[in-house]
């Protein structure tokens, strides 16, 4: 598995249930803002599910997007019908197939994961200070008694 699936799985998996987030803020959580394509999927083929929570991807426009579940034997409408009734379940608010358009209904249910930053490594000591040179340790012991 790519780190950008690994990367794309671990940002979805902290949508809250009742919480949705869109195809473009997974893709800027993973540091590749232009990938909102190439996060749908990734999603597409979720082997995590239901612990990795796609069903609550959505497009930017508010419309479902696509959706595939774990059965293939259902037709696209079947898929995204599916999606909508886990959203439905989880008390999110839907006109038809797409999200409630009030503003500020939409702000209050998005959700914008972030990613771990690398974490920042330890600075070295300073060769300088760590020499174990002669002449430089003499230099110290006379700044020191300075």
């Amino acid at each position: 598995m790519s780190s950008f699936s690994q990367d794309v799985y671990a940002a979805t998996k902290q949508i809250p249930k009742g919480k949705l987030s869109t195809y473009k803020l997974i893709a800027e959580a993973v540091g590749r803002p232009g990938a909102s394509r190439a996060v749908g999927t990734v999603l597409s083929h979720n082997p995590y599910a239901p612990m990795v929570p796609c069903h609550r991807v959505i497009s930017s426009t508010g419309s479902l997007g696509g959706y595939f579940g774990d059965n293939d034997t259902n037709t696209s409408s079947e898929k995204i019908q599916k999606k909508l009734n886990m959203l439905l379940d989880e008390g999110l608010q839907f006109d038809g197939y797409v999200l409630r358009r009030s503003i500020t209904y939409r702000k209050s249910v998005m959700f914008a994961p972030k990613l771990a930053e690398p974490a920042a490594e330890e600075p070295t000591e300073d060769p300088k200070i760590d020499c174990s040179c002669q002449s430089h340790n003499q230099q110290q012991q006379q700044q020191q008694q300075e």
